[in-house]
């Protein structure tokens, strides 16, 4: 509940008090919050969407009795997101995404103002994703019963969205780095979303071991290369992998030494073997290990692990 309450605390009062009088046991299952302006405050367990009555009560029946969020609610949660500082975050809010205290997440919808060169800003912010940042401690532990000393040769992670990629990376990260797989490993993160080491003001919201190095908001190509130059990893880690940027700073990587584990989104072996750039990825041969996840339902549980080799056979 620690976790739900200091995410909530971000909400203003009126949804906040509501969601604070769910059971226990309800509130340990919601993983996001959304809000968006004159429509019911969505509450997502797994793959399933949820409401939440005036008076409190979980349903997953729409009516017209369930809670709504104002306008004057996204104001207010957006300047709580913001430290009551928006111009301080504009940056972020650019990106559609602000990164909270804890380690919490806030996804951000509106109105884009665009020129040739890219989104120069948002405005009219209409919709809030609030995700609520839970560290599941041991999850990797699975991986590293089936690979032994293979997760240092190399892994890739695949699995559909909220099957718990970024949640096992990170627990990999934390193992490698605190010992647990026998030497503390120097493990650089390249967090170009700030998911995996959820930083906030600089400093990371989840636990990454003591020999863990975070390059925060780079570009995935870019901070691999620069973490070659300068940390002088043992591992990089990176989530969402597939571009030729990606797949020619992993190929330096290679050729410096460096192991990567990395995560990819594919809901199948058939999605997985259909990308183009995933394709190009193994043939670099930094993966000695695949492992597919199973669906949003059952987040962080393997479904079948395939070893390099396999995988090429059935190519």
């Amino acid at each position: 509940m620690k976790a739900f309450a200091q995410a909530v605390g971000f909400l203003p009062e009126n949804i906040r008090a509501v969601l604070m009088c769910l059971p226990e046991q309800t509130a340990q299952r919601i993983s996001e919050v959304r809000l968006r302006a004159n429509q019911p405050v969505v509450l997502v367990t797994g793959a399933s969407s949820s409401f939440i009555t005036i008076s409190g009560r979980f349903t997953r029946i729409y009516s017209d009795n369930v809670m709504r969020a104002s306008p004057e609610d996204i104001a207010c949660a957006l300047g709580a997101f913001c430290g009551y500082s928006v111009h301080s975050c504009q940056q972020s809010i650019n990106r559609g995404f602000i990164t909270l205290a804890g380690g919490h997440r806030a996804g951000l919808c509106g109105t884009a103002v665009s020129s040739r060169d890219g989104i120069l800003s948002l405005k009219d912010i209409s919709c809030l994703n609030l995700r609520i940042a839970r560290q599941f401690i041991g999850c990797s532990k699975p991986v590293f019963e089936a690979l032994g000393a293979r997760v240092l040769c190399g892994v890739l992670l695949c699995g559909s969205p909220s099957s718990g990629k970024t949640t096992l990376l990170r627990d990999l990260v934390r193992a490698l780095s605190s010992g647990e797989a026998g030497e503390y490993y120097k493990v650089c993160v390249v967090d170009e979303r700030s998911e995996i080491a959820a930083c906030s003001a600089g400093v990371a919201q989840m636990q990454l071991g003591p020999n863990t190095d975070v390059l925060n908001a780079y570009p995935k190509s870019e901070g691999i290369l620069s973490a070659l130059r300068s940390m002088s990893p043992q591992l990089i880690v990176c989530d969402e992998v597939g571009s030729m940027d990606d797949v020619q700073a992993i190929m330096s990587g290679l050729d410096s030494g460096v192991s990567f584990i990395a995560a990819a989104h594919a809901g199948s072996e058939e999605e997985l073997r259909s990308r183009t750039q995933i394709r190009r990825l193994m043939d670099t041969r930094a993966f000695s290990s695949i492992i597919m996840l199973e669906s949003a339902a059952c987040p962080t549980r393997i479904k079948r692990i395939y070893t390099y080799e396999e995988w090429s056979g059935k190519t």
